[in-house]
């Protein structure tokens, strides 16, 4: 047997309005940031989540937050780390989420196309996605997190635990 049920008009319009402030709320906290890149910085595009590329390819490394903080812990003195919020993203991730990364001395948000921030960038850092490949395309060096269809060759810098990370 299967129950349905239904939501109730009032609760599913509490939780719209809900979303709709907390999502222009982090729209304006990242068109806050500044869009000046530092001169040496790492790229590391923000996945986005609840998705299976992250949560079953990321293996270790499903948690993103953690991860950008182990990230900054391990980079050489200097560099930053430049991370951009996937554009669908935007609203499901907390606020508070944000701003503890913003805290981070080395961490830094832009809201510059991908691109841009790829041909100044030293190094690319990804989960799993095609921002390893561009950034390919672009002769860049990608350190290559999680498992992908396009992740078994050697062209990848690869970290299979968070040892390998440094």
């Amino acid at each position: 047997n299967i129950d349905f049920y239904k939501v109730s008009l009032f609760r599913k319009t509490i939780a719209n309005i809900k979303r709709y402030f907390r999502n222009k709320s982090i729209n304006l906290f990242l068109k806050r940031q500044s869009e000046e890149l530092p001169d040496k910085f790492i790229f590391y595009p923000l996945h986005f989540q609840p998705e299976a590329s992250t949560l079953v390819g990321g293996i270790w490394y499903c948690n993103q937050i953690s991860l950008i903080e182990t990230i900054s812990k391990t980079i050489p003195l200097g560099y930053k780390i430049v991370v951009k919020e996937h554009m669908r993203g935007i609203g499901y991730r907390p606020l508070w989420q944000y701003k503890y990364l913003k805290s981070i001395y080395n961490v830094q948000f832009s809201n510059l196309d991908s691109k841009l921030i790829m041909k100044k960038a030293a190094l690319a850092v990804s989960i799993s996605g095609t921002i390893g490949i561009e950034a390919l395309a672009m002769k860049k060096p990608v350190i290559m997190l999680g498992r992908n269809f396009h992740t078994y060759n050697d062209l990848y810098y690869k970290a299979d635990t968070p040892e390998e990370l440094e």
